[in-house]
Parts: structure tokens; C-alpha cells; sequence
């Protein structure tokens, strides 16, 4: 896929995607006014509140090198946070239909006071909203560790156990900056880890940002003896892949791109490369059965997969641990549902076979700062070889 195909290709998704987002607004909006009519002072500033925030995302987005950053960064924060209203204003409005509903036939006198009162019924909506979102966020940002203890049928010289940190989808950038960093890698230090790895979705599409405010000097303050490696995820591909590498990789974090390491003579060490790399360059990744030829299958082999969409193939090829992010467990409840039912280990550990999976939930979040129903982490991960 050539420049100029590339180039199409991102139109075509960015219009579909921007009709859709459309689409969403139309009815939160028709039903905000329905509910709103009559308030002259609330149908005053409600059109152009609503456009506000509805654009905030992309205004910020787009504006990043016409306005100054501080502007930039504002307006994605607010659209960002819309992102997550969005989801809980239309489950709110499906519970109010359903309410509504039941009432009609079993109390109408309690249905006619709740629609003569659909004003105060916006009102509770968006404190039930704020609060929530306020919750998620101060969720969000306090790290959770998760431990797991792996024991492996192998026995490598000299070696009877590694602790590996793993933190996924950090998406480092204009919603998780330097201070997001700080903390994590304050907290990857506290378990004293042998080994750190990052499994994909790194940073969160925009080097740039990244870049201008050094984030990657964070990293320097890993103590890892046996070094820290990462895996592209797909939002390396979704920004500039290349020059996020060249960046990190300034910084001690060196990536496995379809190859492995041979670590202290012990252990075998896969990086995969994201499986969305073909949409974006049209350049297929390795299979998991060729990641393993020439490899000693006597030694534990560990393989790093952002997405965990490859589980049959991965066991198939003989790795004893697999490690992946991508998922964040769907971030906002309830979209762990559709996570569950699109992926088979949507977080956590399950043993396939012979093979270890462990899917985090992520230490940042993508979109709204928010997490509601699971916890950011960090995954401390204890191989005992037998």
C-alpha cells in the first residue's frame, strides 16, 4: 500500500467514523431538547453548549498545530470526557424508556408525574453521569498491582525463578503525560522486577506530543537488570510506528519486531508484531510457528502478542507463556460484554494446552480517563521452573 493509497484509505475511515459520531449525537440531542422545552433560559445556551462538546475532541485533535498546547490538551480533555457521557447519557435513556414503560401500565399517575417533570429528569441524568465519570476517573488513576505465579515444566542453568513487570497499553500522550509515567514506573520499581516488559500501545498515536515533552526520560528510571523490552500494538500503526520506535528506543526500551532474544542464556524472548500492522502498511506479520524455528524448545519460551486474537496458533507453536494487553476488559462498563464475547480471555490467566495466557486490562486508558468496572495495572508476573 503505496502513500497516496494510505492516504485514501485514512479519508474514507475518518469520514465514516465522523458520520457516525454524527449519527450518535442525534438522538442525545432531540431528546435533551424534548426534555429542556419550555426552559427559556436552558433552550438559550443549550445548542451551542452541546456543539461544544460534541466537537471538543476533534477540535482539540485537529487544532493541535494551530492552537497553543494548553488549548489543545483543554479541548481533548473535554472531549474525551464526552466520549464516556455518551455512553452512560444512552443507557440512562434506555432505563428512563423502560421505567416509563412499566409505569404506563402499572402506575399512571406516577408516569404523568414523571413526564411533567422531565426537566428535573435531565437534571438527575447528568449528575448521575458527572458523578460516575468522576469516579472512573479518580479510578483510573491510582494503579492496581496483579500478580500472577507461573510454574514452567523447564529448568533453565542457574535459574529458578524471574520476576517480570508487564505494563500494556500505556498510551502515552496528551491524556496520560508525564506524571501518568512517573507514577507507573514508580510502581514497576516497587516490585523490584528482573525484567520489564511492555506489551503493545505504547503511546497513544501522537508522537508529537510525546516528543515535545520528553516523556520517554521517564523511562530511564526503570531499574530492570535484564533490560526492558516492548512489542508494537496498534496504535503504534494507527500514528508514525517508525519514529515512535527511533524514540523510545533512545530511552532503553529496545522492541521486538517479529524476532526473539536470547535472554542470560535462560530464556527465549518473543516480540510479535501487532496483527493490525497489515491494515496500516500492508505488510504481513510473522506466523507463530515461524517465530519458533531454530529456537531450543528446551528452554521456556515466552512471547509477547499485543492482541490476544492468535490463542490457537500461539499454543500450537509450543510457547509456554503468552502475554498480551489490547482489550482494557471494555474500559467502561458494560463494554467488557462485547470484549467477552469478542475475544476468548478478555483479562486475566488461562492455561490453553501447555501454554500460560495472561491478558492485562492496561495501566493507562484509551479516550475518556475513565475506567468503570476493572482497575488499571500493573502485572507482576513470577516464572518458577521446575
Amino acid at each position: 500500500m503505496d502513500k497516496n493509497q494510505r492516504k485514501k484509505a485514512f479519508l474514507l475511515f475518518f469520514s465514516v467514523v465522523f458520520l457516525i459520531y454524527v449519527l450518535i449525537h442525534l438522538p442525545l440531542y432531540f431528546q435533551a431538547k424534548a426534555l429542556i422545552h419550555g426552559n427559556e433560559w436552558l433552550e438559550k445556551y443549550f445548542l451551542p453548549l452541546f456543539l461544544i462538546l460534541s466537537s471538543a475532541y476533534f477540535i482539540g485533535r485537529m487544532g493541535k498545530k494551530v492552537f497553543p498546547e494548553f488549548l489543545s490538551r483543554f479541548f481533548i480533555h473535554i472531549g474525551s470526557f464526552w466520549l464516556g457521557a455518551i455512553l452512560y447519557f444512552y443507557l440512562l435513556m434506555l432505563a428512563v424508556f423502560i421505567l416509563k414503560s412499566f409505569l404506563y401500565y402499572i402506575d399512571n399517575q406516577l408516569y404523568q408525574s414523571l413526564k411533567n417533570d422531565e426537566g428535573m429528569l435531565l437534571m438527575i441524568s447528568v449528575g448521575i453521569v458527572t458523578v460516575t465519570l468522576l469516579a472512573g476517573y479518580l479510578n483510573a488513576r491510582f494503579l492496581n498491582i496483579q500478580e500472577y505465579e507461573i510454574k514452567i515444566d523447564k529448568k533453565p542453568q542457574g535459574l529458578d525463578c524471574l520476576t517480570i513487570a508487564v505494563a500494556s497499553d500505556i498510551h502515552a500522550g496528551q491524556i496520560n503525560g508525564k506524571d501518568f509515567l512517573s507514577r507507573m514506573v514508580k510502581k514497576i520499581n516497587s516490585l523490584h522486577p528482573d525484567l520489564v516488559l511492555i506489551a503493545g500501545d505504547l503511546v497513544d498515536e501522537d508522537v508529537d506530543v510525546v516528543e515535545k515533552r520528553n516523556m520517554g526520560e521517564v523511562f530511564w528510571e526503570i531499574v530492570a537488570p535484564w533490560g526492558i523490552f516492548a512489542i508494537s500494538g496498534n496504535h503504534e500503526y494507527i500514528g508514525n510506528a517508525q519514529r515512535a520506535f527511533n524514540y523510545f528506543e533512545q530511552y532503553g526500551i529496545r522492541f521486538l519486531r517479529d524476532e526473539n532474544i536470547l535472554l542470560q542464556n535462560s530464556i527465549y524472548l518473543t516480540g510479535r508484531e501487532d496483527r493490525d500492522k497489515f491494515r496500516f502498511t500492508g505488510e504481513k506479520r510473522m506466523e507463530a510457528e515461524a517465530l519458533v524455528n531454530g529456537l531450543d524448545k528446551n528452554l521456556p519460551l515466552i512471547i509477547l502478542d499485543h492482541q490476544p486474537a492468535d490463542i490457537q496458533a500461539i499454543e500450537k507453536a509450543g510457547f509456554d507463556v503468552c502475554i498480551s494487553g489490547h482489550t482494557h476488559h471494555g474500559q467502561l462498563w458494560p463494554l467488557n460484554l462485547i470484549t467477552k464475547s469478542v475475544f476468548l480471555i478478555s483479562r486475566g490467566y488461562r492455561k490453553i494446552g501447555k501454554t500460560h495466557f495472561i491478558v492485562s486490562n492496561g495501566a493507562g486508558t484509551w479516550g475518556p480517563p475513565v475506567r468503570i468496572g476493572n482497575r488499571p495495572e500493573i502485572l507482576k508476573i513470577t516464572l518458577r521452573f521446575n
